[in-house]
C-alpha cells in the first residue's frame, strides 16, 4: 500500500506494478550485459557477451516469484553441485539454467537430472528449487508454452503420490525410484506405476489416465515433473524419519 499526502488529506492506495512495468517499459528502458569469463593467467578472457533488453519481464518474474514465497537466493544455491571437484564445474548447470530463465526458455528438462544427481547417495533438500521449477514453468505456459497447467498439476500430484507411498522404504523405495525413472516409454513408465501401486499400495488418481493422450504428447516433461516431485516428496518423508531417529538417540542419551 501506498500512503498519498495532498495538503491535510492523506489516502492510502494500492501500487498498480503493472502500470509501473509499461512506465518502465516506455519512458526509462534498462539494458544490461551479461558477461562470461574465463580465467588467463592474472587476467580474465572475454569469451561471451550479450545484451539483455526485456528488463520488464525479469522484473515480472521476480515479482510473482516473491508473491508466491519462493526464496530465489536459496533456489541459486541449490543449483549449485558441491560434489564437482572443480570450482568452474560446479556452476555449470546454474549458469546454462539461468541463461534459459532470461531466454525464456524451460529448464525442467536440467532441474530433473540435477535434483536426482545431488541425491544418487544422500538426501538432499530440494524443494524450494521443486516449488521454482513448477512455478517458473507456469508462468511459461501462460505465454503459450505447448504442455499446459493441467498436466504440470497432474505430473506433480502424481509425484507426490509416488514420493509419498515409496519414503517410508528408504533406500528399497528410493531404487524404485530410480527405476521409474529409467523408463523411456508412456507405456513402460505407465506400467512401473502400477507395479508401485501394487508393491506400496499406492492409490493413483484417475485424472492421470483420463488424461492419457495429452499425457502421451507430452510424456518426457511430464516425466521430469513427476519425477521432482517425486523425490522432492520422498526426502521430506524420510528426513521426517531421520530427525525421528535423532530425537530418539538423544532422549536416549540423556536417560
Amino acid at each position: 500500500m501506498i500512503r498519498k499526502i495532498t495538503g491535510s488529506i492523506a489516502e492510502d492506495y494500492e501500487l498498480d506494478l503493472e502500470k509501473l512495468f509499461e512506465i518502465t517499459l516506455s519512458k526509462a528502458p534498462i539494458e544490461f550485459f551479461v558477461l562470461y569469463t574465463e580465467a588467463l593467467g592474472d587476467t580474465q578472457m572475454g569469451k561471451m557477451i550479450w545484451p539483455f533488453q526485456d528488463s520488464v519481464y525479469l522484473f515480472r518474474l521476480f515479482d510473482c516469484l516473491e508473491r508466491n514465497k519462493i526464496n530465489i537466493k536459496e533456489t541459486m544455491t541449490l543449483l549449485i553441485d558441491f560434489d564437482q571437484p572443480k570450482n568452474e564445474s560446479k556452476t555449470i548447470i546454474r549458469n546454462r539454467i539461468c541463461e534459459k530463465i532470461l531466454r525464456k526458455q524451460s529448464i525442467v528438462e536440467l532441474i530433473e537430472p540435477h535434483v536426482f544427481r545431488i541425491n544418487k547417495s544422500k538426501i538432499q533438500y530440494i524443494k524450494p528449487i521443486n516449488d521454482f521449477v513448477i512455478l517458473y514453468e507456469k508462468i511459461l505456459k501462460e505465454d503459450g508454452g505447448k504442455m499446459n497447467q493441467e498436466i504440470i498439476d497432474t505430473a506433480v500430484s502424481l509425484g507426490k503420490t509416488i514420493g509419498k507411498s515409496v519414503g517410508p522404504f528408504g533406500k528399497k523405495g528410493k531404487g524404485d525410484l530410480f527405476r521409474l525413472r529409467k523408463t523411456r516409454k508412456p507405456e513402460d513408465f505407465l506400467n512401473e506405476i502400477n507395479r508401485i501401486q501394487l508393491k506400496y499400495g499406492a492409490s493413483v488418481t484417475a485424472d492421470l489416465y483420463n488424461k492419457g493422450q495429452a499425457v502421451e504428447e507430452n510424456f518426457t516433461e511430464f516425466k521430469q515433473f513427476c519425477m521432482i516431485a517425486a523425490l522432492n516428496t520422498f526426502n521430506a518423508e524420510n528426513r521426517q524419519e531421520q530427525n525421528k531417529g535423532a530425537d530418539i538417540e538423544n532422549k536416549e542419551e540423556y536417560q
